[in-house]
């Protein structure tokens, strides 16, 4: 059997409205495992926040979070764990190039929470449980080296913001899709990256990677992946590079449902 890496957004992709995975999605990916293919999680959200759909899905791979930034395989030990960190010299460094463009900062590690001020759109992505929290102005606050850098800002400022960045060609500014905030990260560090780690690491071509999501932080591995799939209720661009949509949304099992059709089809090709 030719064996397939399925690379699994969360928010969006496989989980529902109520950020659940359906009893026929856990089902069709365990047995997915079974019949010996890899299944990985890749998500923006840290580990403690993705544990939960990882024991759910009965995984043993490694997992992908912080859009990369933080690769790491609680049941294998002979896995590389990657771990992206930015100084936090150079994060008050781009503070201070991007001063009156941002009018709140998250940032985290796998231990530490620290942002300016409590901020209700940004409150739903701290999963604060079991993690010490700092809050009031980072520049006093923050004495570790983050993984992560999101920035609170009005989208009429991100032209400006890339534009500032240009002093700083290893990083780039991603604006979220549905919010007002937007991402500070290495060019060179993303889910797909971590995506590339995986395969190596299991023996798995380049030509029998599959990976699935919903927004813009998924774009590179949906463009990158053999088989790019885009959600039902994924945004334009990525349903405009994908190789294909889902006829059905994240409420309503879409990918299983995808999958299950191109291998009937032996678009995905087992033999």
């Amino acid at each position: 059997m030719t064996k397939y890496l399925f690379a699994l957004d969360l928010d969006g992709t496989i989980l529902d409205r109520h950020k659940n995975i359906s009893r026929f999605t856990k089902k069709y990916f365990r047995k997915l495992q079974e019949k010996g293919h890899i299944v990985v999680i890749a998500t923006g959200r840290p580990y403690r926040a993705a544990k939960r759909y990882y024991e759910e899905l009965n995984l043993e791979t490694p997992l992908i979070c912080y859009n990369g930034a933080f690769v790491y395989a609680p049941k294998d030990a002979t896995f590389p764990n990657l771990v992206s960190l930015f100084k936090k010299d150079l994060v008050f460094q781009v503070l201070k190039t991007l001063t009156g463009l941002y009018s709140n900062v998250l940032l985290e590690t796998n231990e530490e929470i620290f942002f300016d001020h409590e901020d209700h759109d940004l409150s739903p992505f701290f999963w604060k449980e079991d993690m010490k929290v700092y809050q009031g102005n980072v520049f006093e606050t923050l004495f570790v080296d983050p993984m992560t850098v999101i920035l609170r800002v009005d989208k009429e400022a991100m032209p400006l913001i890339q534009e500032r960045l240009l002093q700083y060609p290893e990083l780039e500014a991603r604006a979220w899709a549905f919010l007002p905030f937007c991402e500070i990260s290495y060019r060179q560090v993303s889910k797909s990256s971590g995506i590339r780690l995986v395969a190596q690491h299991y023996d798995v071509a380049s030509c029998h990677i599959v990976a699935a999501g919903d927004s813009d932080n998924d774009l590179l591995m949906v463009e990158d992946a053999a088989i790019g799939i885009a959600m039902k209720n994924a945004i334009i661009e990525l349903k405009a590079i994908a190789d294909y949509v889902t006829v059905h949304d994240n409420n309503h099992n879409g990918l299983p449902r995808l999958i299950k059709k191109l291998l009937r089809k032996k678009i995905i090709n087992e033999a």
